[in-house]
């Protein structure tokens, strides 16, 4: 259940937002608790730590780039629109779009709780976005910030309901072996697949594969993918920044496909052809 903050909370945010370290334009505050300020603005917008409800950890973990947090909603799964930023420049980007102008009260859907704005913000490469900046009602203090394209143009092509984590790898310096692993867990964070890259500079070949597990997390199968020239030997750490945010949709393809039931396995997997996702 949604936990916004309460009248009190408001309060005290607004009183320490008075105080005058807060006016300085590049002061960012490490925080840790809830009502902690992490910026005020030039427009003195109120960006607080938060929660998973509302604040910057909820603007992170729903809507940034970085964030591997699955999503639930009305019974299915949710697909929130991710956008590239930084945490230190979501005020610069709210400050554009926090003019009269843009305050809608048509597309406003709780009106008693938030005041609503929606603008466009034209990145330094010239490309337009339009965001959503949403207010605790006749205050500045933020309670979310969002892209609100239809393209989802920073989302993953495939949506699953399964959620990408982050890489890990593996170098054996007397091989020169790497091996990479990209966990896919659900919202209960049991591992259902798994995308397994083993890097052999030897022959200058990559080998995919996918493992496949039960809903417990047990392998049930590896099934092989594909292989690909190895371009560059890249060290182990730079591969797996790589990888954390390289296009995987071919493959997520075929897991969407493994789920649904839909995806035709090779000759020699035919045997897989029986399992079932739960």
């Amino acid at each position: 259940m949604e936990e916004l903050l309460t009248e009190n909370e408001i309060v005290k945010i607004l009183e320490e937002a008075r105080k005058p370290e807060y006016q300085e334009d590049y002061l960012f505050s490490l925080t840790s608790d809830k009502l902690h300020i992490f910026k005020v603005s030039k427009k003195g917008l109120i960006f607080i730590h938060g929660d998973n409800h509302t604040g910057m950890e909820h603007i992170q973990l729903r809507h940034s780039i970085t964030s591997r947090k699955l999503f639930e909603k009305d019974g299915s799964f949710d697909n929130p629109t991710k956008f590239n930023l930084a945490p230190v420049e979501y005020s610069f980007v709210a400050d554009s779009i926090y003019v009269p102008e843009n305050l809608n009260s048509e597309k406003n859907v709780r009106p008693e709780m938030f005041d609503l704005y929606i603008g466009d913000f034209k990145q330094r490469d010239g490309k337009v976005f339009s965001y959503r900046l949403i207010l605790y009602r006749s205050t500045k203090i933020v309670h979310t910030f969002f892209l609100t394209n239809s393209s989802k143009p920073f989302n993953k092509k495939i949506n699953l309901p399964v959620r990408q984590g982050w890489s890990s790898g593996k170098w054996d310096t007397m091989s020169g072996l790497q091996t990479f692993s990209i966990n896919y867990l659900d919202l209960a964070n049991i591992v259902r697949f798994t995308i397994f890259l083993r890097c052999i500079p030897k022959i200058r070949k990559e080998r995919w594969y996918l493992i496949v597990n039960d809903h417990f997390g047990t392998p049930t199968f590896t099934h092989y993918l594909h292989e690909e020239d190895m371009k560059n030997i890249i060290d182990t750490p730079f591969r797996m920044e790589i990888l954390d945010f390289q296009d995987l949709s071919a493959i997520d393809k075929k897991i969407k496909n493994i789920i649904k039931g839909t995806y035709e396995f090779e000759k020699n997997f035919s045997l897989y052809s029986e399992y079932k996702y739960q």
